[in-house]
């Protein structure tokens, strides 16, 4: 049944981003570690991608290379801070299934985990990192870089950044 005024064909919408403008001083900065708790962060969020093909991010402050920033190529994570790459292989069951992601900070120890429904979490990406992670002044984006090829194709639920 086809109703009047619908289209039978009614085009893609087009790819959506969410795009934040941070006040100033920028509540997205992280500070260097100096021994203190100032510089602990958690930033995580539930995602149902469909593919990764190009450069999707899932979220980005700035554009390649980003200051701080998420993106999942070709069955790859990339953690961006400071414009450097850390990555590592996602679960090999990532596409079309709801994964928790979680990017978090404590000292100066830098984890990635990735949840599936199960409850079962595997950790992507270990690494050390004190420095400070600023953003430079450069604006906040979730589903993308807003730059060609970096739309994430999929659902992202339950976006988080806290410090701890």
């Amino acid at each position: 049944q086809v109703f009047a005024g619908v289209p039978v064909n009614p085009p893609a919408p087009p790819p959506t981003t969410l795009q934040v403008i941070p006040d100033n001083p920028n509540r997205f900065d992280i500070p260097e570690y100096t021994g203190g708790i100032d510089s602990d962060f958690t930033i995580e969020w539930l995602q149902y991608m469909h593919t990764d093909n190009a450069f999707p991010r899932v979220y980005s402050i700035g554009q390649y290379p980003a200051q701080n920033a998420v993106s999942i190529e070709g069955d790859t994570l990339y953690l961006w801070l400071n414009g450097s790459p850390a990555s590592e292989m996602m679960p090999s069951d990532y596409l079309d299934k709801w994964y928790h992601i979680v990017v978090t900070r404590k000292a100066d120890n830098i984890l990635v985990w990735a949840g599936d429904s199960s409850d079962t979490y595997t950790k992507l990406i270990d690494t050390t990192n004190s420095d400070a992670i600023p953003t430079n002044g450069l604006d906040f984006y979730i589903g993308s870089e807003n730059a060609p090829d970096t739309y994430y194709n999929g659902l992202i639920s339950n976006f988080r950044w806290s410090k701890d």
